[in-house]
């Protein structure tokens, strides 16, 4: 759960999905676009069945049991990771910066909620188990 920003309405929202397979994504950005790109992920359809609107500007990061994390944007292709640790959002920087400095994940998010004013609790985790993930991503770098 987060708090999101559209336009001149403030609400608190899930941000946050545990799909069918066990793989776990988080998003940012505009939410009709992010909850599109969900029921896109979910129904199988990776091959250019979905194009975001250009104006609209989301971000996801899709977590597997195997350790691969995806990066999505409005592009819908999915760009493996490589580095220790990823923050995608409007204080991104912010928990960026505190994994630098040694924090865990749920401590980077409270320390962009705290300093980012569109950022805000409550946070919500979500673990993987080995088991669960079944990625058939081809991956981009």
């Amino acid at each position: 759960m987060a708090d999101t920003n559209s336009g001149s309405v403030h609400f608190t929202t899930e941000k946050l999905f545990r799909m069918a397979n066990g793989e776990v994504i988080g998003c940012a950005g505009d939410i009709r676009e992010y909850t599109r790109f969900i029921e896109w992920y979910e129904s199988g359809e990776f091959i250019d069945s979905w194009e975001p609107h250009e104006e609209d500007t989301f971000e996801a990061i899709c977590a597997y049991s195997n350790g691969c994390i995806h990066y999505f944007d409005n592009s819908t292709r999915a760009i493996e990771i490589k580095n220790d640790y990823i923050a995608i959002g409007i204080a991104a920087d912010v928990a960026m910066g505190a994994m630098y400095m040694g924090a865990d994940a749920d401590i980077a998010v409270k320390a962009a909620c705290e300093l980012n004013v569109w950022c805000r609790l409550p946070i919500r985790i979500e673990k993987i188990s080995k088991e669960e993930s079944n990625n058939d991503f081809s991956t981009t770098s």
